[in-house]
C-alpha cells in the first residue's frame, strides 16, 4: 500500500482513519496504518510507545495524536482501500497499454497477468476490468441499463 497511498481517497478509507488524518495528516495517518493496522493503540504521553509512535509518525504529529486520543485507538487494516488503489492502477495501466501504446485489450491483459505484486490470473484481471465503481461500491458493469 506505501507506493499507491498518495492516489488513496478520503471516501475509500475507513473513518477511524479519517478522522486520525484530520488531526495529524495524511501522511502521518498511512505511516500509522502501515505500522499498527489491525491493532490498538495506546496514546501514551511517554515512554517506549510514545518514542515509537514518534519515529513512526514524527514528533509533531506523534503530539498532536496523543493529545486528541486519551484512549486506545483500534487502527483498521484499509484492506478495502488498498484493494481499491491496485484495483484503480491495474486499469489506468490497462489504458495506458491499450490507449497509448495501442496494444489490443487481449495483449495488455496478457501483459498485466501475473505481474507482482497482485499475480492475478487473465481472467481476474478481465473481471476486474468488467466492474465499474458506483457511489464508491463496485458494481458489473453489465447490459442491465440498456433493458
Amino acid at each position: 500500500m506505501a507506493g499507491a497511498a498518495v492516489k488513496l481517497a478520503l471516501d475509500r478509507l475507513p473513518q477511524t482513519v479519517r478522522r486520525i488524518a484530520e488531526v495529524v495528516g495524511m501522511d502521518a495517518a498511512l505511516a500509522l496504518v502501515l505500522h499498527y493496522g489491525g491493532k490498538t493503540v495506546w496514546p501514551a504521553k511517554h515512554g517506549a510507545q510514545r518514542a515509537h509512535l514518534a519515529e513512526i509518525m514524527g514528533e509533531a504529529e506523534a503530539e498532536k495524536f496523543t493529545t486528541t486520543w486519551r484512549e486506545p485507538v483500534p487502527i483498521p487494516l484499509c484492506q478495502r482501500a488498498a484493494r481499491a488503489v491496485a484495483q484503480d492502477a491495474l486499469r489506468a495501466e490497462f489504458d495506458r497499454l491499450t490507449r497509448v501504446e495501442k496494444h489490443s485489450a487481449r495483449a495488455a491483459v496478457a501483459q498485466l497477468a501475473n505481474r507482482p505484486p497482485l499475480h492475478h490470473t487473465a481472467r481476474h484481471i478481465w473481471r476486474l476490468l468488467g466492474q465499474a465503481e458506483v457511489g464508491g461500491a463496485v458494481q458489473e458493469a453489465g447490459q442491465g441499463e440498456l433493458f
